[in-house]
């Protein structure tokens, strides 16, 4: 009789902790966390950006990675007038923008000529 009473305690005992610590992992996991980093890479081609268009969070810090892949064409720089981002780029070397988008709307990004044009959605 007392070995039956010792396991069904112990067994109450294990039964009761495992439902505390599922209930614990429910909690924590049912959340979801904010991203740290947005990241987007650009192509700079001999027509352009490719994408011209994307979309960034506001209140999100990120990374736009500009590659340009050709030395044709005026996109020798990336301008972003709204956050007074100008930044040469080199052909075939990533260059990385780095800000975080202020308000929603739209951010216009150019080639150092204004010729190349490109729009970041914020949302």
């Amino acid at each position: 009789m007392l070995r039956r009473w010792f396991a069904l305690t112990v067994c109450g005992a294990v039964w009761f902790g495992a439902g505390f610590v599922g209930s614990e992992v429910k909690a924590s996991t049912g959340t979801a966390k904010k991203p740290v980093l947005q990241t987007v890479k650009i192509k700079m081609t001999a027509s352009g950006f490719s994408p011209s268009t994307f979309s960034l969070k506001k209140g999100i810090p990120a990374a736009i990675t500009f590659t340009r892949v050709t030395d044709k064409g005026c996109g020798t720089q990336v301008v972003i007038p709204d956050y007074n981002i100008k930044k040469d780029l080199p052909v075939n070397k990533p260059v990385i923008v780095k800000f975080t988008p202020a308000k929603t709307g739209t951010v216009t990004m150019t080639c150092g000529m204004g010729m190349f044009q490109g729009k970041i959605v914020v949302k």
